[in-house]
């Protein structure tokens, strides 16, 4: 078919020539770029507060991160074998957790409360918010894209990190709003 002198391709032939890797790879980006857009404009402008919701967001991401960890414990004891990846798990997951919610408690001091719209909201950490993402990008693009190599530990010992400190700035910024109810209310 022809369009003002130039031949336009079909439909099939446009398919036909698209792999479907990178088709997948497309999609991919175009997943990983939605998820970014909501994570920082979220973070940058905040959201109205209420505890489902402070509690709810950290429990989905923490289960995210289980998901993520399951499958890269599964691809990496085909690779490397099992006495090393579950020890190197079960080393590498509680320390992430437990360092990332030390450190997510203490960043959670930087969430702020503001009255709008007749309603509470705040704003979370956007550095935690930025790292939590970057690494479950990272996470599931090293499961997907490099499955045998065993950056994918790497991954998960940061991806742990970050989800604890989700779980601390949830933890503190609740603790900071039942301190400062009255405050917050009356400005």
């Amino acid at each position: 078919m022809q369009i003002l002198g130039y031949a336009v391709p079909s439909l099939q032939s446009v398919l036909g020539s698209l792999n479907l890797l990178q088709l997948g790879f497309i999609g991919m980006v175009v997943i990983i770029l939605l998820l970014f857009s909501i994570r920082m404009t979220f973070a940058l402008h905040g959201t109205r507060y209420t505890f489902s919701r402070v509690a709810f967001v950290p429990i989905v991401y923490t289960l995210f991160t289980i998901y993520l960890f399951y499958q890269s414990v599964g691809m990496n004891i085909s690779v490397l074998g099992t006495d090393y990846v579950l020890h190197s798990y079960v080393l590498l997951i509680p320390a992430g957790l437990i360092v990332g919610f030390a450190a997510g408690f203490k960043g959670g001091r930087s969430v702020k409360f503001y009255e709008k719209k007749s309603s509470i909201h705040f704003r979370k950490s956007v550095w935690i918010s930025l790292f939590w993402t970057l690494t479950f990008v990272l996470e599931f693009a090293s499961l997907i894209y490099f499955p045998t190599l065993n950056i994918t530990l790497l991954f998960t010992g940061l991806l742990s990190l970050a989800t604890g400190m989700l779980d601390g700035q949830a933890i503190r910024a609740h603790f900071m709003f039942k301190a400062n109810k009255k405050k917050i209310t009356a400005n």
